[in-house]
């Protein structure tokens, strides 16, 4: 039961809403997550400013940090202030996820 509440299978749904964070908002979202500001720009300049694939770069290395959930990143969305998405995200999910 706790492995279905942590777990970080990721579906086609789950990453067209994480998709809606607007440009102007992935480098709070990516600090929340843990990233530092040169890691973030890093990321953005080898993906020369195509928003849609270094904002899909940022998710991936996150998945590859220690022990990710959706908590965390539901939590992050809320501090990034972007709680509209984290209600979609957490609609997407559906009861297995523990706020």
């Amino acid at each position: 039961m706790l492995h279905q509440l942590v777990s970080m299978k990721v579906g086609s749904e789950h990453v067209k809403v994480i998709m809606m964070v607007p440009k102007t908002r992935w480098r709070d979202l990516a600090i929340k997550l843990g990233f530092t500001n040169n890691e973030f720009e890093a990321i953005q300049r080898d993906h020369n400013d195509d928003h849609e694939d270094w904002c899909k770069e940022i998710f991936y290395h996150w998945l590859k940090r220690a022990a990710p959930t959706w908590g965390m990143l539901l939590w992050a969305l809320k501090n990034a202030k972007l709680e509209p998405i984290a209600s979609k995200l957490h609609s997407a999910l559906g009861k297995h996820v523990i706020l």
